[in-house]
């Protein structure tokens, strides 16, 4: 087996790079935990100045601050949310900063509880402290996240030294897709090594080892094997060879891996696997639920005067029902009836309809209105109070787009994953409308596959908030 390799001329990293790689974790701390000290003395300082308030002494409130601060930094970093990688592979989204909020928060309530400080404590105090708390914190994490890719990228500082080893085309191409320096990885090097032929023992060469020797001589952090799966004898080759250096060894991903967001090693007993995808856990499943069967009620009960008004006007503006019911699938590509309130002067239910159009004539007045305003979608809700439907999720499309588009469409069917929703990421960045090209419905599914992949409470009350308060919500409404 004949092998090259090429190794860049690399300097030995410097001083100061050195000490803030290793510094970092604790100044991500202490920066996080420094604003959450001070989210708790603006909290007691706002509350002192409303009239009537007891606010209490600053020093017991200002310790609570204090004990969130050390119970969100021990949690972080239980959580690996010190690490560099961390804030450079841009993980410090906002669910997971609320998820680390949420727990101290509640850690810190059951403490006070536990002391007999609850009552001393002014609730006022609390609910803005949770609120600035968790504000801060993200503040600090974002900051932290964007200082740190801008001194990444200009080379201020390194994270992680990074060597690839594998087939030339395997390596180039890893290089290209990934770009590990914008990771805050500092490219040391790469070895090229040859194909091992199916069938024959992996032996290295003596070119091979002393190429491997050199590493030892880079303060090499990282090893990217970037090897086809299918070369299982290549990759042992290259495994066995850096077993015995101090280094981190990594299998590079394969192209079907970047179709996925979220993969992760899955083992039950002794068998492990690459889990792919993952359905959204049972918790999270009722808590949405419970969140669709709240607000759906109370925007029923709230909104009945004008619902009435609107199904009166269509019954007065053009002959036929005020409702306009169409088969449409759910979750896991079940049918169902959507509801909604008559826009056009047709109103049967056939396969044949076309999209509405800009200028459409079979829109009535009435029925522009309504689109333009979302008014039309609101009769779902009862889809959602019948489990039919969400609040928030993929737009369910008529039953011949999805039969036409999931032949054409990669990961179309992963739509119905999860149940469709009266709104959803999509329609809130401005993708709603007619679908008369391919690439309108590619981009809606790429948002649709995003919410997927990305649920959480905190972006459903997003999603709905902008719903009735962004412009682009409203944006391509025939």
């Amino acid at each position: 087996m004949s092998v090259s390799h090429s190794m860049d001329a690399v300097r030995g990293r410097s001083l100061h790079a050195s000490f803030f790689r290793y510094a970092f974790p604790l100044l991500a701390l202490l920066g996080s935990g420094l604003a959450i000290v001070l989210a708790s003395a603006l909290s007691w300082k706002v509350w002192s100045l409303v009239p009537a308030a007891n606010a209490g002494h600053f020093a017991l409130h200002g310790r609570l601050g204090i004990e969130a601060a050390v119970l969100a930094t021990v949690f972080a970093v239980v959580r690996g949310e010190h690490r560099l990688s961390f804030y450079l592979a841009d993980e410090h989204k906002l669910a997971r900063t609320a998820s680390l909020w949420n727990v101290s928060f509640v850690v810190l309530l059951v403490m006070a509880f536990l002391t007999r400080r609850a009552d001393e404590v002014s609730r006022g105090f609390m609910i803005l402290f949770y609120l600035s708390g968790f504000l801060s914190l993200w503040s600090a994490r974002r900051v932290t996240a964007r200082l740190l890719q801008i001194a990444s990228r200009h080379r201020i500082t390194a994270a992680q030294r990074l060597l690839v080893v594998g087939t030339e085309a395997a390596v180039a191409t890893f290089l290209r897709q990934h770009q590990p320096w914008r990771l805050g990885y500092e490219l040391v090097g790469t070895i090229s090594v040859t194909p091992v032929p199916h069938g024959e023992e992996p032996v290295p060469t003596a070119s091979f080892l002393r190429a491997i020797e050199r590493t030892r001589h880079l303060n090499v952090d990282d090893v990217y094997i970037a090897v086809p799966w299918s070369e299982t004898e290549t990759i042992d080759l290259c495994v066995e060879a850096f077993l015995n250096t101090p280094t981190a060894v990594h299998l590079a991903p394969e192209r079907i891996l970047n179709r996925f967001d979220q993969v992760s090693i899955s083992r039950v007993g002794a068998m492990a696997s690459l889990e792919l995808t993952r359905p959204m856990s049972p918790i999270a499943v009722v808590a949405k639920r419970i969140l669709d069967l709240v607000l759906a009620s109370a925007a029923l009960v709230l909104l009945s005067p004008l619902l009435a008004l609107v199904a009166l006007a269509i019954r007065l503006g053009s002959p036929g029902p005020a409702f306009f019911f169409q088969t449409r699938y759910g979750f896991n590509q079940r049918p169902f009836r959507i509801v909604k309130f008559r826009t056009m002067s047709t109103y049967h239910d056939s396969g044949d309809v076309p999209q509405a159009t800009k200028n459409d004539p079979r829109i009535t007045p009435i029925g522009r209105l309504l689109r333009a305003t979302n008014i039309d979608e609101l009769p779902q809700l009862l889809n959602v109070l019948k489990g039919d439907m969400s609040l928030v999720g993929p737009r369910p499309h008529a039953v011949p787009h999805n039969r036409a588009y999931e032949r054409r469409i990669a990961l179309y069917a992963r739509r119905h994953n999860v149940r469709p929703g009266i709104t959803g990421w999509a329609q809130v960045n401005g993708l709603r409308g007619e679908t008369d090209t391919e690439d309108k419905m590619r981009r809606r599914v790429e948002h649709d596959l995003y919410y997927i992949d990305n649920w959480s409470m905190l972006l459903d009350l997003r999603i709905l908030f902008r719903t009735v308060f962004s412009t682009k919500a409203y944006r391509n409404a025939r």
